[in-house]
């Protein structure tokens, strides 16, 4: 009597740590958020929808939950000053966000080449290209979750 115990418990214990070893490969394969993750995402995800040409890119930008309220403001005012700027005539002058007028897109994917956690700048460039096109996207960390919060293009470059 003793043996079969000894030997059902052995088997029960062998069973839950094989359970429990299952349940943290699972969950140690997820991948975690970073700012570098967010970012390149991000800009992935804007350039898929905006080649697509089946959606709204600024409404993609507005109902992206990814990004924080502050920047969906401020890419609302530059949208609205450059459909100011185009119905004067003056579309040379006009500077379109993120994506600037247009002209030659990388549809390609990006990689985060740079991470400053001093400004939560996340600095990404094309995989594919050897220019120096980049994108600084600011990705700050609200209510537990990495939000995109700015996004400066290579023709806007700030230093920091």
């Amino acid at each position: 009597m003793k043996k079969i115990f000894l030997i059902m418990l052995g088997i029960m214990l062998s069973i839950s740590v094989n359970n429990f070893s299952a349940t943290k490969k699972r969950a140690a394969g997820k991948m975690q958020q970073t700012p570098q993750s967010v970012a390149v995402n991000f800009i992935n995800n804007y350039f898929k929808a905006y080649t697509s040409g089946e959606i709204d890119i600024d409404q993609w930008v507005y109902d992206n939950s990814s990004i924080t309220q502050r920047y969906r403001e401020e890419y609302r005012n530059e949208v609205l000053a450059n459909e100011n700027c185009s119905a004067d005539g003056t579309i040379d002058e006009c500077s379109f966000p993120i994506r600037d007028q247009g002209g030659d897109l990388y549809t390609g994917k990006f990689k985060a080449t740079n991470y400053n956690s001093s400004t939560s700048y996340v600095t990404v460039k094309p995989i594919q290209s050897f220019s120096n096109e980049s994108y600084k996207i600011k990705v700050i960390k609200s209510n537990g979750k990495w939000m995109v919060d700015d996004v400066v293009p290579w023709w806007k470059e700030i230093t920091y």
